[in-house]
């Protein structure tokens, strides 16, 4: 819509100087090319998708952030297991230290099993020394992961340290004694995780610029129609007056028809759309097959964790006994100190043992929170 004022000056004598008001209302229709609400609003519809897959792109930030800080605390919750074994250990090494001290001072027993004893002890602390310091490590690794910046201060100041509670310790009943059904799993996954969200919406961006490209290819034809109410006078309120009663009016319509010619600009852009969308439909295709196999492998771990799991606590609980046996040998005279010792060594790789397959166990389960996108809901 526009309007206009003009005043018409002349030096003829025989014409006079007048005033021309004027407003045109001019509507355009696309029939043809732009017409319908693809063309018109495409772009809108595009950003808004994209503005959802950003949001959903949060989701998955949050998914495997959650997993990374999980990952860190059962970390650190290994560490601290294999820790409380080894001091465990080293009181029974102490302990096997003490009765060859006995021993010997009974006379039914000799130096060098006193000197094996010490030198297990020794070695027990050694461990000692680098599983607290391996507990440090995952500390600082946790408190990375849920935030970097909580490290910077006190790292920069020496004999000083953050230690974390690990409260929650590795329980196979948390878990759950169901064994993970895998097509139900992965429909869960299929459903929740942003990612196929996110690639569903790819391939509707791609389809909506296949069809803004497809219009860019038709012929132009436009509706114009024209509506222009004028005035005029020789003063400038008698123009006012003749425009405000619509004295002269002119309407009317026309149609415009164009063909491009070539239109090789509109033409490749109609094929990098349609090579947009097969690229979008695999690396579709490419997100569901990786969220599949990362279901069916979580779910394989979990499998493999209990029975690891199982076979531990039976290793354990033999080489309990055998240690003991051991020890009442030795007592008895019937055992060697190195024979103690090795029982013990036994008996303290089967507590590692023990503590990392619970722990394995926690992580397949997170595993598989993360790929049926529950971990970060």
């Amino acid at each position: 819509m526009t309007g206009s004022f003009v005043r018409n000056d002349s030096n003829n004598p025989f014409q006079t100087f007048e005033f021309y008001p004027s407003t045109t209302l001019k509507v355009t229709q696309h029939l043809l090319n732009g017409f319908g609400f693809v063309p018109n609003l495409g772009d809108s519809w595009i950003a808004e998708n994209n503005r959802t897959i950003a949001d959903w792109q949060i989701e998955v930030t949050r998914n495997e952030q959650a997993l990374a800080v999980a990952m860190a605390y059962w970390n650190l919750v290994e560490a601290e297991g294999e820790l409380d074994v080894l001091y465990r250990q080293e009181d029974l090494a102490k302990d096997a230290l003490e009765l060859a001290k006995s021993r010997l001072e009974a006379e039914i027993g000799t130096r060098l099993d006193v000197l094996a004893q010490e030198a297990n002890l020794k070695g027990q602390q050694v461990s000692i020394i680098q599983a607290e310091a391996l507990v440090e490590q995952r500390t600082d690794e946790l408190l990375r992961a849920i935030h970097p910046d909580l490290i910077h201060g006190y790292a920069l100041f020496d004999n000083y340290a953050i230690v974390i509670d690990a409260t929650t310790e590795a329980d196979t009943s948390r878990v759950g004694a169901d064994e993970p059904n895998l097509l139900e799993e992965v429909k869960a996954a299929l459903r929740r995780r942003p990612e196929i969200r996110q690639a569903a919406k790819q391939i509707e961006n791609a389809g909506l610029s296949i069809e803004m490209g497809e219009y860019g290819l038709l012929p132009t034809l436009d509706l114009e129609t024209d509506f222009t109410v004028k005035g005029f006078g020789v003063e400038f309120d008698d123009s006012l007056n003749s425009w405000d009663d619509f004295e002269n009016l002119e309407y009317g319509f026309a149609l415009k028809f164009g063909v491009p010619l070539q239109n090789s600009a509109g033409r490749a852009n109609l094929s990098r759309s349609e090579i947009n969308k097969r690229s979008a439909i695999l690396s579709a295709r490419e997100t569901e097959t990786g969220v599949i196999l990362e279901v069916a492998n979580a779910v394989r771990q979990i499998k493999s964790a209990r029975r690891a799991v199982n076979a531990a606590e039976e290793s354990r609980r033999l080489q309990v006994e055998t240690y003991e046996a051991e020890q009442e040998r030795q007592k008895a005279g019937l055992a060697t100190s190195y024979e103690v010792k090795q029982a013990l060594n036994d008996l303290t790789q089967a507590e590692l043992d023990l503590v990392k397959s619970k722990i394995g166990l926690e992580r397949a389960r997170l595993q598989l929170q993360k790929a049926t996108g529950e971990l970060g809901r």
